[in-house]
């Protein structure tokens, strides 16, 4: 935009910044490479988008780079250069970051500031309420919070894993670049890759929403706390369809007890119970959605345990239940709510 201000006479928009020097890049948020400030959100959208719809391309290219690697022994770099489904999903919400980061309270932009004379202390509570009022117009732009944090359906996977099957037919059987020992490895490694992908784009999502900190109070903020909400209770909940069932006696009675298990690990459900917990200088902000699903993870354990969890003693009950109680309490404790 510089170039075409100074030299090819193009008028500068009333909503961009005169001018970005590389000073200002550290200081102001809407001063990033290929960033037009209306529009910034939509770029990262749009930047996501297009990564995950290339995801096919890139596992293919990778490929090709592998075999080229060691031309002498192909199916042994095709393995090791291989790219995991979680290092992949984390490269690809990597730019959720960026919508996290500008909702903080600490950001500045110097497209609004560029609309006042000066900023200091006498004004500075004016010019906060105008970068919100500035971050609220752009981000409705793209489509409103819930648009820059989609959850990635498992059909826009299935159809990334036909993709790469058709790129992989085609360079195989058309363009010869694979034998046929390397097309059936391929083969193997796009289905495993592809079925892990949902799980670990859920990771990745969790993760960059940990990041959350110092939030502006607004509406912007309340939104993503319901996005945020929707995560928590996906990985702390999520079953695998398999079940664990043990005979255990009381009061010289036997009773037959089947638990469901999760899809998440102990870990991973630990992390999502307390995503909400301390990410606004608003003591309420996420409270009582926390406060809802901490009620309903207890109501739901109760239903299953067919007993109140918070009077059980884990030593009662045989091991694959005791641990089952165990990590239903510690998720129950990560809400952080008094029940």
């Amino acid at each position: 935009m510089a170039i075409q201000y100074l030299y090819d006479d193009v008028p500068v928009p009333e909503d961009k910044p005169l001018f970005c020097t590389d000073t200002h890049r550290s200081k102001y948020f809407d001063c990033d490479t290929f960033d037009g400030s209306s529009f910034m959100f939509e770029h990262i959208k749009w930047d996501e988008k297009r990564a995950r719809e290339s995801l096919p391309q890139i596992l293919i290219s990778k490929s090709f780079a592998a075999k080229s690697s060691n031309p002498s022994n192909t199916l042994f770099a095709l393995g090791k250069y291989a790219l995991t489904p979680a290092k992949v999903a984390r490269s690809l919400l990597a730019s959720r970051l960026r919508t996290i980061n500008s909702l903080k309270n600490s950001n500045r932009f110097l497209t609004v500031e560029r609309q006042f004379p000066f900023v200091n202390s006498f004004n500075r509570a004016a010019v906060q309420q105008s970068q919100v009022d500035f971050l609220q117009q752009v981000i409705t732009q793209a489509g409103g919070v819930g648009e820059l944090f989609p959850i990635i359906s498992i059909d826009e996977i299935e159809e990334s894993h036909e993709n790469y099957n058709r790129l992989l037919l085609y360079n195989t059987k058309t363009k010869g670049r694979f034998t046929q020992e390397e097309f059936q490895f391929l083969t193997s490694y796009g289905e495993a890759f592809f079925k892990s992908l949902y799980k670990e784009y859920i990771l990745a999502d969790l993760a960059v929403l940990e990041k959350v900190e110092d939030l502006i109070p607004h509406s912007l903020s309340d939104s993503l706390a319901e996005i945020m909400a929707i995560r928590s209770f996906l990985v702390t909940r999520a079953l695998s369809g398999q079940f664990v069932t043990e005979v255990y006696q009381k009061d010289d009675q036997s009773y037959n007890l089947k638990l469901p298990l999760f899809v998440f690990s102990s870990e991973n459900r630990i992390r999502a119970a307390s995503l909400l917990k301390e990410k606004s200088e608003d003591p309420f902000w996420g409270r009582r959605l926390q406060k809802n699903m901490a009620e309903r993870f207890l109501e739901e354990t109760n239903t299953v345990l067919g007993f109140d969890i918070r009077e059980t003693d884990p030593l009662d009950f045989p091991p694959k239940i005791a641990y089952w109680i165990i990590e239903a309490k510690e998720v129950l404790k990560a809400f952080d709510v008094k029940m």
